[in-house]
């Protein structure tokens, strides 16, 4: 697949982003027994799952739905836990900059699954990909794969992430081809080199 300038500038922030999402998890994976490592680094994950397929590595619908489903997810969970737990992130102590370096991308990862979204996808790899979710969800609610994060009201955080499961597969399933057959959802592909 051949990139252009804005392709390879969207590839290069979410490899940047990816490595450092990687590296914000070693605290976190070092506490957690190597077969559950797959569960822990879900947003690194998510934009490892949108560069294979925005670089046409891993195709189809399957891919394509999996993908963006995941980057909706984790986008908007990140932004909605950070927001919740506003006192601890956006404290001096934590960093002044969570805006910038945490916010903001997260908002982005939400948003750039349009560039990858499929007009279709069939209805048992949808729900295959909801069970994946509420599976993870299990995962870090109930095993503690969840990310290191405050425990203060956990259930509403919990709640939150099966919350978003359900809309990130509901969103796509429901309305992704709307989205896709509008003219800006084709533009914004189209200038990014993405087909």
């Amino acid at each position: 697949m051949k990139l252009n300038n804005l392709a390879k500038s969207i590839l290069a922030i979410n490899l940047i982003g990816m490595l450092y999402g990687f590296y914000y998890y070693i605290p976190k994976l070092q506490q957690t027994g190597p077969a559950l490592w797959p569960l822990v680094p879900d947003s690194p994950v998510s934009i490892l799952f949108f560069i294979l397929v925005f670089i046409g590595v891993w195709r189809g619908e399957f891919a394509s739905f999996f993908a963006s489903a995941w980057l909706i997810k984790y986008g908007l969970w990140t932004v909605f836990v950070m927001l919740f737990h506003s006192k601890y992130y956006m404290s001096p102590e934590y960093f002044a900059g969570s805006w910038l370096l945490y916010i903001i991308p997260h908002i982005f990862m939400a948003v750039e699954a349009v560039l990858i979204m499929k007009p279709k996808i069939q209805p048992l790899h949808a729900i295959a990909v909801l069970a994946i979710f509420l599976v993870n969800d299990f995962s870090d609610y109930i095993i503690g794969t969840r990310p290191l994060i405050p425990e203060e009201n956990l259930n509403i955080v919990a709640a939150s992430a099966v919350f978003l499961s359900l809309f990130a597969f509901g969103f796509l399933f429901f309305f992704s081809k709307a989205a896709l057959e509008s003219r800006l959802a084709d533009d914004v592909r189209k200038s990014a080199g993405v087909r």
